[in-house]
């Protein structure tokens, strides 16, 4: 089955390209493109909805149990 692209590899040609047209390195504004989707993804609604549904699952850790030991 192939790969999808995502939108974000599907802009870097485009950044390429702009970037050696302009004199830039292509490294920078590629690894600027990538901390601003890490930055993006942080921010996302559902990163908020999955970190409010870790919280509202949380439950508090069982003590007193031993752990199983399997036969030898």
């Amino acid at each position: 089955m192939p790969v999808r692209p995502t939108s974000a590899t599907r802009c870097f040609p485009f950044i390429y390209d702009v970037s050696y047209m302009n004199g830039v390195r292509p490294s920078q504004p590629l690894s600027l493109s990538v901390v601003s989707t890490g930055v993006a993804l942080a921010c996302s609604p559902g990163s908020a909805a999955m970190a409010a549904m870790v919280t509202l699952t949380d439950v508090a850790p069982v003590t007193g149990l031993s752990p199983r030991r399997l036969p030898s």
